[in-house]
């Protein structure tokens, strides 16, 4: 089984896999019978490789960026806050999920990137399904910092 077909039965099944460092969790591990466990542990190195987005891209980091700043522009006009506290606000409430979506059959999936403001991840992981059904296979949230403002005095 290839890790793609593995990672697709273990998410069609209902587990969760999470990258810790070099830790490749599933949960519920309960649910994994000897079978899956022998295959998640022969494919370890190749899921962690699958699950493990690439850094983001200039074009998207300047898109987060601009994103945030849209929210900072509609703080301050639309609710009349100060520029410097607008944005703390856009930026704090900004989510970053990396989604690895299934394309055609012998295609290798393919990760992107959403804009989530104000959710938590299992609200992306069902904004992620409904937009793409049955070709999620994995939501990861983004922890590097996407966006820095300086605000000038």
């Amino acid at each position: 089984m290839t890790p793609e077909n593995l990672l697709h039965l273990l998410v069609e099944r209902g587990f969760r896999l999470t990258v810790d460092g070099e830790t490749l969790r599933v949960a519920p591990a309960a649910k994994l019978d000897e079978a899956l466990r022998l295959e998640i542990a022969s494919n370890k190195a190749s899921l962690l490789d699958l699950l493990t987005p690439p850094a983001l891209t200039t074009e998207e980091r300047e898109n987060i960026a601009e994103a945030i700043e849209e929210r900072a522009a509609i703080r301050e006009f639309d609710a009349g806050e100060d520029r410097a506290t607008a944005e703390v606000k856009a930026v704090s409430a900004m989510r970053v999920y990396r989604l690895l979506i299934a394309r055609g059959e012998g295609e290798e999936p393919r990760w992107i990137t959403m804009l989530a403001p104000n959710t938590d991840l299992s609200e992306a992981e069902r904004t992620a399904n409904l937009k793409f059904p049955g070709r999620v296979r994995a939501v990861i949230p983004n922890t590097a910092p996407v966006a820095t403002f300086t605000t000038e005095s």
